[in-house]
């Protein structure tokens, strides 16, 4: 089974791939991929030489949020319906459409820059609940915050090596 669905498209942009699903012939069966994130795209593959064709236009990718995706591939025959694997595509904003406010920053970095700012004006208070009329109003436990300030950190190191060059390490051992 080879599906290769792409990692990543620039919003706006035509892409299109193979996949052949020997099990699951397209004179017997039908591809289908439902693409969930920001927004929604659901495709329909096409017979294509004993394989399937999926296609994404320009159209339907420049209706597409920048953001990372989770797609889902199935294939259904009648009332049958099986998912035959699950994965993440990249969705890349088109620059040529970014206006002079583009945010170049994964939405990680910007909840990093607003939670660090939080802390420190939390840090600076000596209140920890307060009342306004009958509600009660709590800050946020610190440790917490430093918890998930922690966590985007290492997300966001994870993100910048994935999308750099050699950014995986590739183990190798030879033998005579």
């Amino acid at each position: 089974m080879l599906l290769n669905p792409p990692k990543s498209i620039v919003s706006g942009d035509f892409k299109k791939w193979i996949s052949t699903l020997p099990e699951y012939p397209p004179t017997e069966w039908q591809l289908s991929w439902a693409i969930r994130g920001e927004s929604v795209l659901d495709l329909v593959a096409s017979p294509y030489d004993g394989n399937y064709q999926t296609q994404i236009s320009s159209t339907q990718s420049a209706n597409l949020l920048p953001g990372t995706y989770s797609w889902q591939a199935m294939v259904t025959r009648g009332n049958e319906r099986t998912t035959i694997a699950t994965g993440s595509i990249m969705v890349i904003q088109d620059l040529a459409r970014a206006s002079t406010g583009f945010e170049a920053r994964f939405s990680d970095e910007i909840e990093l820059e607003l939670l660090t700012k939080a802390i420190a004006e939390l840090s600076s208070k000596n209140v920890a609940e307060y009342y306004i009329g009958t509600r009660k109003v709590r800050y946020n436990d610190l440790a917490s915050l430093y918890e998930r300030q922690k966590y985007l950190r290492n997300r966001i190191a994870k993100l910048k090596n994935k999308s750099s060059i050699g950014g995986r390490n590739v183990g190798v051992s030879f033998r005579s």
